[in-house]
């Protein structure tokens, strides 16, 4: 949900059709459906300030995607094929549509990405000190958290490149006096000041809800 009370959602219509969808003031809009061009839905479909939705989708044709919809029209922002053979499930976005992502290329390597409303893409982190990559929280410039798994390491949660130093959480970490067993994340567990809520449950049998700072 956005500050203006829109929120998107996937959903099965009347019709059978899995698809995303936008609610706002006291209408349900069908952004994108299971029919001709789409044939599924994954993830979580994120709202923008403005009133735009970011999902990520499986073409007919098999191919896989990450896409921006507003005012009527559909923005390509990844898709499998020439550059990415994977993408991540979970995109984020930041309140001037900045889209983060993960993915993997052709060559093997993988990575943060960050798609700029021009279409321009930039890489935030690849390889390096981390050997896999499942996503990224996106407030703006300055405040982005990796959700990775650093080269012998468990997963964990960073706000940085450097495995140890800019380690906020991760599996297998102390905690409240236990262990941490699950963390777990999505595109819309950060606001805009870069505060995220993390779920996680503990060896103990415990579950608690946190918040970075």
């Amino acid at each position: 949900m956005n500050e203006s009370g829109a929120v998107a959602f996937r959903a099965v219509d009347a019709d059978g059709r899995a698809g995303v969808f936008l609610a706002e003031a006291a209408a349900v809009h069908a952004i994108a459906t299971a029919g001709d061009q789409w044939s599924e839905f994954h993830g979580l479909p994120v709202v923008t300030a403005s009133g735009g939705v970011v999902f990520r989708a499986t073409l007919v044709s098999g191919r896989d995607g990450i896409y921006v919809a507003h005012s009527g029209s559909i923005r390509v922002v990844a898709e499998t094929g020439s550059v990415y053979s994977s993408l991540g499930f979970f995109p984020s976005v930041s309140e001037d549509e900045v889209v983060a992502f993960a993915a993997t290329l052709h060559s093997g390597s993988s990575g943060i990405f960050r798609a700029e409303p021009d279409g321009t893409t930039a890489t935030v982190l690849r390889d390096g000190a981390f050997e896999s990559y499942r996503g990224a929280l996106i407030a703006d410039d300055r405040n982005l958290i990796t959700l990775a798994t650093p080269h012998g390491r468990t997963l964990g949660l960073f706000r940085g490149s450097h495995p140890v130093r800019d380690r906020l959480l991760g599996l297998n970490d102390s905690l409240l006096g236990s262990t941490v067993i699950e963390l777990a994340a999505n595109p819309v567990s950060i606001n805009r000041h870069g505060q995220a809520a993390v779920r996680v449950s503990l060896a103990d049998g415990r579950e608690a809800i946190l918040t970075t700072r």
